[in-house]
């Protein structure tokens, strides 16, 4: 782990998935771990193509049905309709199950209004529900 990071962040990503899954996974902005085991995966789209990052949780997701954790798209709430519309693309609606089920959007400004409300000691205290519960589906 370098000395510079929070002790909270990794340095490097450890082996997760097997072949191309792998390579996906590094490429997503943030994956939520505890210990070995993925809890969430975050795509923050502030100001770049929210496409791309749907893409990788689509590509993700195709090369590992299976996966029962969530995932979401963290954006502005002017681009929620941006987000709506991309997430439910017939190319993401043909997945099984499709994206849009498995990828859930969550406002930026919300997720800083919560912080501000808990303070500093949030992301300590913070588990998978409380995540979920901020996030929208459509």
């Amino acid at each position: 782990m370098n000395a510079d990071l929070p002790a909270k962040l990794l340095a490097e990503l450890p082996f997760l998935f097997p072949g191309k899954a792998q390579q996906v996974v590094q490429n997503i902005d943030a994956i939520w771990l505890q210990g070995s085991t993925v809890v969430a995966a975050f795509e923050v789209e502030n100001t770049t193509s929210i496409y791309s990052g749907l893409l990788r949780m689509s590509d993700l997701v195709s090369l590992m049905p299976n996966i029962s954790f969530p995932m979401f798209i963290v954006a502005p709430e002017a681009r929620r309709t941006a987000v709506r519309d991309e997430v439910t693309r017939p190319t993401f609606a043909a997945l099984e199950p499709p994206l849009q089920r498995k990828c859930g959007y969550i406002a930026s400004e919300e997720l800083q209004r919560k912080r501000a409300t808990l303070g500093d000691d949030m992301l300590r205290h913070t588990r998978p529900g409380f995540i979920n519960d901020l996030a929208e589906h459509f």
